[in-house]
């Protein structure tokens, strides 16, 4: 997985995180830690970014009639839903209330 490195100056230790929807680690520094210094962080801790990549769920492709989880739910047995989103729309963060649930815009009930 890539590693981004970023300086910040309101950092005051050095940070770690894995960003799943960027596909990568990223290491936030205060300004003035050498790279070196950052990539030895990052060793130390490798395995708990390991962990972290073993408990990221898989990747689904977000494509017209992809089934998608709802809620993180696997609707596979029951009622999945089949992303048919508009092409060119500009997000796909737009939601429609039915009752107490919530579903996608654009994502229909098959």
């Amino acid at each position: 997985m890539p590693l981004e490195l970023r300086e910040s100056a309101r950092a005051r230790r050095m940070t770690l995180r894995v960003d799943a929807g960027r596909g990568l680690i990223q290491v936030v520094i205060p300004v003035g830690v050498p790279e070196a210094e950052a990539l030895r962080f990052v060793g130390r801790h490798d395995g708990w970014v390991r962990a972290r990549l073993a408990a990221l769920p898989p990747q689904l492709p977000f494509t017209h009639g992809a089934v998608v989880p709802y809620l993180g739910i696997d609707q596979s047995s029951g009622t999945p839903r089949t992303c048919a989103g508009r092409p060119g729309a500009r997000t796909a963060r737009s939601w429609s209330a039915a009752g107490r649930s919530m579903s996608p815009a654009g994502c229909a009930t098959s």
